[in-house]
């Protein structure tokens, strides 16, 4: 048994035929991971939708991410640990699409680019409402909303097309990534690293600095607007005003370790294999790089775990649908007594 797999900046095909890396074992794990992902995303799409609370524009953000991670826990099942479908022989037109399309894995990492351009407007959109504030409206029209959603989507697709370009079938095979020249592939390769990586990166380090020192001013001005105003009593408006920092803080917090963790994720893999495409001599096949791959693809599934655990607004939305839920299957229980007993 045979499990390939490619790596997300060009592509490059690896085969798992058990002498390094058990192809069962690897199989195994993918499907745990994919399940995670499939589960836990569909449980933060639905709480999202269900609960109007949340229906602004950062939980929009979270929602989409949750969509594109879900939709890659799906694909990491069909593309890994499902057998690709066989080329045809006597539909050119369908082999050609299955080659280019699947075997290559063009939706799997076109998602795995929009994933982190989506959690870069996430970034992105927390300093907006942090640092401009009189500018930010957390209810934003449906349409600005759409076209902000459907960016890392489009931007994903547009740029991995090269995975189904530079594919052809040949004697009824599918042969992957026929670059032109090494040049391309290089910057190919670098161009995906760095939607991949390196922009969220430069996005989350400046966006956190900026975020951190606005905060710090913000506070002293509060206190000192406090202090004038007041004395040293405490206004009635200052618990609100309280609650509404501590549920911003919160926020930030959950945005920051859901970047920390993206980082910590996707970085072993990228280092070691961009060591590999500079000349260093390592297996693709071996255990350090099949760790790293897995802990790579662990960023599909561990964001619901975090807000399940740390983000306040969704922790009350879950507990309000479950309640919800408990409270009508209470009363279908209620029901069904009184039925009984009227027919009794």
């Amino acid at each position: 048994m045979n499990i390939t797999f490619f790596n997300s900046s060009d592509g490059e095909q690896v085969e798992y035929d058990g002498q390094e890396v058990s192809a069962i074992a690897v199989a195994i794990v993918y499907a745990v991971m994919g399940l995670l992902g499939v589960l836990g995303n569909t449980l933060v799409l639905f709480v999202i939708i269900v609960v109007r609370d949340l229906h602004d524009v950062a939980n929009v953000l979270i929602g989409n991410q949750s969509l594109i991670d879900l939709l890659t826990s799906l694909l990491l099942l069909a593309s890994f640990v499902a057998p690709l479908p066989s080329i045809p022989t006597n539909n050119p037109i369908l082999a050609r699409f299955l080659c280019a399309f699947w075997h290559s894995k063009y939706p799997f990492w076109s998602l795995i680019v929009a994933s982190s351009l989506n959690l870069t407007l996430m970034t992105l959109e927390r300093y907006y409402a942090i640092v401009f504030p009189l500018h930010y409206h957390s209810r934003t029209k449906s349409t600005k909303l759409a076209c902000l959603v459907a960016l890392p989507w489009l931007s994903g697709f547009a740029y991995q097309q090269y995975l189904a370009w530079f594919s052809k079938v040949e004697q009824n095979q599918c042969h992957l990534f026929l670059f032109p020249n090494n040049a391309s592939r290089t910057g190919l390769t670098f161009g995906a690293t760095f939607l991949e990586l390196i922009l969220p990166i430069i996005v989350i380090i400046y966006v956190y600095t900026a975020i951190s020192i606005k905060l710090k001013i913000t506070m002293i001005e509060q206190f000192q607007d406090t202090k004038k105003s007041t004395g040293s009593q405490v206004t009635s408006s200052a618990p609100n005003a309280n609650s509404r920092i501590r549920a911003r803080r919160n926020v930030i917090k959950i945005m920051l370790i859901v970047s920390a963790c993206f980082v910590i994720c996707w970085l072993p893999n990228q280092i070691i294999y961009w060591l590999y495409v500079l000349g260093v001599n390592i297996d693709l096949t071996g255990l350090i790089y099949t760790l790293s791959v897995f802990i790579a693809f662990g960023n599909m599934w561990i964001n619901p775990f975090i807000y399940s655990f740390q983000y306040r607004r969704f922790q009350k939305g879950l507990r309000q649908v479950f309640c919800q839920w408990k409270r009508k299957h209470q009363m279908k229980s209620n029901v069904s007594v009184n039925t009984v007993s009227s027919a009794v």
